[in-house]
Parts: structure tokens; C-alpha cells; sequence
């Protein structure tokens, strides 16, 4: 059966249901689409910017399985490449004892943050809170001081210090 779990409560190997306009709570290796293809569209404007759909495709053999039961009941494991920054490149395999081994890329992926534009999609998740793509993406921006703003800073700072010697030079002489 179904369950409804917060973001925070998803642990990496958990199958996930994401529906049409929601955002994927994790990173995830997309298993079934409601699409016979297996395709699925993605907003990824909340990760790069780009504001075009992007499509993305469940791996072969998970979308030819007949239903959910038999995708939960069949012997899958998934290999992973460690948690990394980029966001477009992925390294995976998916391996079953029914099915072989099957090679997964950048389209069979739908990273946390990305919103499922088109139909409903199953996942199995790979990453989750800090190693996330986009947690890992998301760092403190660095100030953006202008060279004229730190000239004048420090020509202010002089400024300070002439009038400052100045001010006791006039004091002791008087």
C-alpha cells in the first residue's frame, strides 16, 4: 500500500510516488512512468534555471514490469556513483536477476527540487537531504563588493587616520 512520508523521513532506497505538479522530494532513479514509453517531462527551473521541460525516461526494464507489486516484489539493487555537485551527469546500474543489467544516465534521473510536469512518476531514491544535487549546489553566495566600493573604503580609512593625527597634533600643540 501506499503511505504519505515527509521529505525528511525518505531514506535512500524508499520507491516514491510523485504526481503531475509536484516537486520530487529526493534524488531519484526513475523506475515507472503512467506513460506506456516510460517517458516523463521535468520542470527544472528551481535547479539551473532553464524554464523548458526536460524529458527524462523510467529504466526499460522497471517500466515493462506489469504493475507496482511486481516492481516492489522483483530482486532489483541499484549502483550508484557518490554524491556530486553536477547536476548534469549521472553514473548508475541497475541490476536485477530477471533482467540483467541495465546502464543508467542523466535521463533517468529526477533530482530533488525538479517538478514532475507530466503524468506520474515511480522512483527509487539514490540521494537524500545533504547529498542532494541541489543541497549540494546550494552554498553561501559570496559578497559582491565592487573595486570602486573597497578603493573608496580604504581611502576613507586614510582620510580617517590624516584627520585623526591631525586633530592630536592640534591638541598637543595648543
Amino acid at each position: 500500500g501506499r503511505v504519505l512520508v515527509t521529505a525528511a523521513k525518505l531514506q535512500v532506497g524508499d520507491v516514491v510516488e510523485v504526481a503531475k505538479g509536484v516537486r520530487a522530494p529526493a534524488d531519484l532513479v526513475l523506475l515507472r512512468t503512467t506513460e506506456t514509453s516510460g517517458a516523463c517531462f521535468v520542470r527544472t527551473d528551481q535547479l539551473d534555471g532553464e524554464t523548458d521541460w526536460k524529458l527524462r525516461l523510467a529504466v526499460p526494464y522497471t517500466q515493462r514490469l506489469e504493475g507496482d507489486e511486481e516492481l516492489l516484489n522483483s530482486n532489483t539493487s541499484v549502483y550508484v556513483e557518490k554524491p556530486q555537485k553536477d547536476i548534469h551527469s549521472f553514473i548508475g546500474k541497475l541490476s536485477s536477476q530477471e533482467g540483467g543489467e541495465e546502464s543508467l544516465s542523466i535521463e533517468n534521473t529526477v533530482w530533488c527540487g525538479a517538478v514532475i510536469a507530466s503524468g506520474t512518476a515511480l522512483g527509487v531514491v539514490v540521494y537524500t537531504g545533504s547529498e542532494a544535487r541541489a543541497a549540494m549546489n546550494n552554498s553561501q553566495p559570496r559578497s559582491k563588493v565592487g573595486l570602486i566600493d573597497e578603493e573608496l573604503n580604504s581611502l576613507t580609512k586614510l582620510l580617517f587616520g590624516a584627520t585623526l593625527a591631525l586633530a592630536v597634533i592640534t591638541v598637543s600643540y595648543t
